[in-house]
């Protein structure tokens, strides 16, 4: 029998594993795929993370810390993404807000427009309320800093009420008064979105100020009582004069000799 003897092109054999060879290959594609979908696809549900980038923060930092919280399941995939994406290196920092409907490919793209949601501001104690444009930092690209200054000089702006109709605690601006809200824009950290104007962050701080007089009932609902002067006052925030707990409003009509809430307050912030 000569070398043509050996060959077996279409033995029974042969065909079948050749046969085995495709079926490995097609499962091992199909299983890469749908491997690929796993990892890819949004985790479900309607809940909404706020997630902090930190100043000088990766994409690889930023992988690791969302894979803790649970909105990336793979962070190898997530880098590779992140560069084909061009997520800038460091992330820009600031507050992003992240849905767990989003997938990883979203997620990816929030951080690769480079554009936070929100930023957080500090206003430290002790500041004139003129220097407060300046402390909002350079984030804030919609917050013009003389917008905020004829604000705070006047209590109005052009196609704004004035904020004296929108807080009833804001007491009209005197004759000899400066700035008509020195003292009413509360120091503190404030999450501020970053498409916020100069009206939208004097409202917000004279938000917290309505709060802190007449905090809601919890977390969810601080608004509740502070539009409504008969109600905030009703659910006013509790101090201690001579000795004894008293409403806040009570506290400083008595101690400016007034019943005139409004000129109390601005008494006390003054």
């Amino acid at each position: 029998m000569g070398r043509a003897g050996w060959r077996l092109p279409a033995s029974r054999g042969g065909r079948l594993v050749a046969l085995g060879c495709v079926l490995l290959v097609l499962i091992c594609g199909f299983a890469g795929v749908f491997g690929g979908l796993a990892i890819t696809r949004p985790i479900g549900g309607s809940a909404t993370l706020l997630f902090a980038v930190r100043p000088g923060e990766t994409p690889d930092g930023v992988a690791s810390r969302l894979q803790r919280q649970g909105l990336v399941s793979n962070t190898l995939l997530f880098s590779l993404l992140a560069r084909a994406d061009r997520v800038p290196s460091p992330v820009p920092p600031g507050i992003y807000r992240l849905r767990s409907s989003m997938g990883l490919d979203g997620v990816v793209a929030k951080f690769a427009a480079g554009h936070p949601d929100a930023v957080l501001v500090t206003i430290a104690p002790g500041l004139r309320v003129t220097q407060y444009a300046s402390a909002l930092g350079t984030q804030l690209t919609q917050v013009r800093a003389s917008d905020f200054l004829r604000l705070v000089t006047t209590g109005e702006a052009p196609g704004v009420a004035a904020l004296t109709q929108r807080f009833w605690f804001v007491a009209p601006r005197g004759a000899q008064v400066p700035y008509a809200l020195e003292g009413y824009l509360m120091p503190g950290t404030y999450l501020v979105d970053t498409s916020s104007t100069a009206a939208d962050v004097v409202a917000q701080m004279l938000t917290g100020l309505g709060e802190a007089l007449c905090p809601g009932p919890d977390a969810q609902h601080l608004d509740a009582y502070w539009p409504d002067a008969a109600r905030c006052k009703a659910h006013a925030a509790v101090v201690t004069a001579g000795g004894q707990p008293v409403s806040i409003f009570t506290a400083m009509e008595q101690a400016f000799a007034t019943t005139d809430d409004r000129a109390a307050l601005y008494d006390t912030l003054t």
